[in-house]
């Protein structure tokens, strides 16, 4: 399939993905709808992938190479979004500028987090109970750093303190700051 098609095609998809994702106060009342266009799209993602291997940057251009990882993490068959994220690092390993390191590191942390396990880049936070938001355990925390320099990301520090801003929020905002002090046994001064 040529490049065009390819864009054209993650085009379609990113509209089928976000059709009922853009309005929040209709999505729960839509969510039926939306899985079925989520599985639609999976299937159409594993078919190209299949064939063309992982859609980088330099083929969708950095508009639409985030939909493939988008469709991916909004599968509800983790064991397939892990298969499809083994390829897109592989992908990425091949050639660093093929894939932003932001993206996988979010989406390997969203499976970690759909499937109860530790985080592996802090790249997420999550609602405990639908109440306040949290930082989930960190898998092998004294290694976090040295992971995150892995894939160019920020210090962990610099990540929350950037993060913290989008919480205003004060029941929020201690929840995080709790969170932090229980994972890296210290207080996050701000």
């Amino acid at each position: 399939m040529p490049e065009v098609e390819l864009r054209k095609k993650f085009s379609e998809l990113h509209a089928m993905d976000q059709k009922y994702r853009t309005n929040i106060e209709t999505f729960d009342a839509n969510l039926r709808e939306q899985k079925v266009l989520d599985e639609q799209n999976l299937l159409m993602l594993e078919e190209i992938v299949g064939k063309f291997g992982w859609p980088t940057i330099a083929v969708l251009g950095e508009d639409l190479a985030r939909v493939p990882i988008l469709i991916a993490q909004h599968s509800s068959f983790l064991d397939r979004s892990e298969r499809l994220y083994e390829i897109a690092f592989s992908a990425y390993k091949q050639d660093s500028r093929a894939l932003k390191p932001e993206w996988l590191t979010n989406w390997i942390d969203s499976i970690r987090v759909q499937s109860q396990r530790p985080l592996v880049y802090g790249q997420y936070f999550l609602r405990r109970n639908g109440e306040h938001w949290v930082i989930p355990q960190i898998e092998d925390v004294e290694r976090l750093e040295q992971r995150r320099r892995s894939m160019g990301l920020e210090p962990f520090p610099v990540f929350f303190a950037q993060r913290l801003r989008d919480f205003p929020d004060k029941a929020d905002r201690e929840s995080l700051l709790n969170s932090y002090e229980t994972i890296f046994g210290a207080r996050f001064r701000e």
